[in-house]
């Protein structure tokens, strides 16, 4: 809905449809969070800034500001002087009420005055800045869980090392508790020789910011194959969850606590048939020697985050 102020010119527009509604208003490039006090055509403001993002539930519909020295909807009635005393009214400038929020980190809702269910949530109120920060951290949250997989799957003793602070720790389950450094020698000398190959995939992952300290979940696959003298195979096939503490220091995010737990694992014989004809392809390979460094020139072997 167009918002006009009271000589009926188009300031912006209004997004909401319900008393105790949270909603959203442009006023040229700026944009506000509004709170409906009243069913429409009435809201008032809440804390804002002029490069506002605005997330939240139920956005649609129709709602509008009162008049008397405030921004109006066309074709609205002008609220009675009652009214007007019992809303605040918005200045027609935006620039006089869209003013600095508090900052809520990524994730953390504060539940509304309205209702007493729980279910009813204010809008994360996050300026451009701040949510464009959290997308290139959370990008590098992704590339330390990806160099993880190549690492490991590649056998690139500095990449898996790479990801890691000097101090990190590393709870491998049974395998493995102690400093993650020590973690990846062991992965190489102890455990990565019993494999022919291995194979990492990561699923499900979400990730909290939180300043200079960041969380995250994700959800994995490992595939495992190991061969026997005379020639038959077995392959593992295991599910994991890994929980994640990341810290940035001196401006580079690296993990700084890893803890995994298990949900599943299968193991079965190797059907080698498979890998010829209709489904046959170059082989991955757990070395130097894989086509990955043949044919892409931006991952070499030795890579550091």
């Amino acid at each position: 809905m167009k918002v006009a102020d009271a000589a009926g010119h188009t300031v912006g527009r209004l997004y909401g449809n319900a008393k105790g509604d949270h909603v959203v208003v442009r006023i040229g490039n700026a944009l506000g969070s509004l709170r409906l006090v009243e069913e429409p055509p009435y809201a008032m403001p809440m804390e804002s800034t002029n490069s506002i993002l605005w997330t939240g539930p139920r956005c649609g519909g129709q709602a509008v500001i009162p008049a008397g020295g405030a921004l109006k909807a066309r074709g609205a009635s002008s609220p009675s002087a009652s009214d007007r005393r019992a809303v605040p009214s918005v200045n027609t400038d935006a620039a006089t009420w869209l003013k600095p929020h508090t900052y809520q980190p990524a994730g953390r809702f504060v539940c509304s005055e309205s209702g007493s269910s729980g279910n009813t949530r204010r809008p994360m109120l996050k300026t451009t800045d701040e949510m464009l920060r959290e997308w290139v951290v959370k990008d590098r949250l992704h590339d330390l869980e990806m160099a993880y997989c190549r690492g490991v799957d590649r056998r690139d003793a500095a990449l898996l090392h790479s990801i890691f602070f000097e101090d990190a720790i590393e709870e491998h389950g049974d395998m493995y508790s102690g400093r993650a450094t020590e973690f990846a020698e062991w992965v190489f000398r102890d455990f990565l020789p019993k494999y022919e190959l291995t194979a990492h995939y990561v699923l499900n992952e979400w990730y909290r910011v939180d300043g200079e300290k960041a969380e995250g979940e994700t959800h994995r696959l490992s595939y495992h194959r190991t061969r026997a003298a005379d020639g038959p195979a077995t392959e593992a096939i295991a599910a994991c969850r890994t929980f994640n503490r990341y810290e940035c220091r001196e401006g580079l995010w690296k993990i700084s606590h890893r803890s995994v737990v298990r949900d599943w694992v299968t193991e079965r014989p190797v059907d080698d048939s498979l890998y010829h004809g209709h489904f046959g392809m170059a082989l991955s390979q757990p070395n130097d020697q894989d086509a990955s460094y043949r044919l892409l020139s931006l991952f070499p072997r030795g890579d550091r985050l």
